[in-house]
């Protein structure tokens, strides 16, 4: 989440800047003896269809470098949010069964602005339960 963005008169222009909550690397969790990134595309081969995962290894990053431009006025924050997926396993080779965890996230990520002095848009219930927290995060922050 950006901090809250004061947009006193019309066109104005900030640069985003998120505050990191959480990072997260899309692995496998478990020991030497499981066979990590073949545990994880197995379970990604699962999601697939509704819901595919990023690539095993990659590391979430927030956005940077990007600036916004409101046409109102209001106090406005911004938001980037993944929906995220950590699935215990449990692993047999040679009579020895091993478990872990796998870590990801869905590969498209959500993101937009709340304006703190409106009611939440019309969205999807996930969208709006994620407005409502950055709106309890930051909005109501003094």
């Amino acid at each position: 989440m950006t901090p809250v963005l004061e947009a006193t008169a019309k066109g104005m222009t900030f640069d985003e800047q998120y505050a990191e909550i959480n990072t997260r690397t899309a692995g496998v969790r478990a020991g030497a003896e499981v066979p990590a990134e073949d545990v994880y595309r197995q379970l990604a081969a699962k999601y697939e269809e509704r819901r595919p995962l990023v690539e095993y290894g990659t590391v979430h990053h927030l956005p940077i470098g990007d600036s916004v431009t409101f046409g109102g006025r209001g106090r406005f924050v911004g938001f980037d949010w993944i929906r995220t997926v950590d699935v215990p396993f449990s692993y047999t080779c040679d009579g020895t069964t091993s478990r872990g965890v796998v870590t990801s996230w869905e590969a498209v990520g959500r993101g937009g602005f709340v304006n703190c002095g409106e009611p939440d848009v019309d969205a999807s219930d996930d969208d709006v339960a994620m407005m409502r927290q950055v709106r309890t995060l930051r909005c109501d922050e003094g």
